[in-house]
């Protein structure tokens, strides 16, 4: 199932914030999703500050996942696939890395 990288951060998870706003700030994270190839840079706020999205970098995030968007294509299938990368050094994962294990909820969200 592959993925539109750019919709899903500029159009789908705004929405799925919008409808879903208390399970999106139970995440309790400020994600920097750096996305190289057909990808882009975002900052999702999954937090009570939040829920949003915004392209760019923006404030300062928690966690941050620098990915090819290939491989993000991967782990937005299924997000076990994430560790692999990490450890393949095809994923990089900087910051809280208490925060960094909510990135699954935050995926899940995201296939929903």
């Amino acid at each position: 199932m592959s993925v539109d990288i750019r919709h899903l951060f500029d159009t789908k998870l705004p929405e799925i914030f919008a409808r879903q706003p208390d399970k999106a700030t139970a995440i309790n994270a400020v994600f920097l999703m750096e996305i190289t190839g057909d990808g882009g840079i975002w900052t999702v706020d999954a937090s009570p500050s939040g829920p949003k999205v915004t392209k760019g970098a923006t404030g300062t995030p928690q966690t941050t996942l620098s990915i090819r968007a290939e491989d993000f294509q991967r782990v937005y299938e299924d997000d076990s696939a994430l560790m692999p990368l990490y450890f393949a050094g095809k994923a990089k994962i900087t910051g809280d890395q208490v925060a960094s294990t909510r990135l699954s909820r935050l995926l899940e969200m995201c296939r929903s």
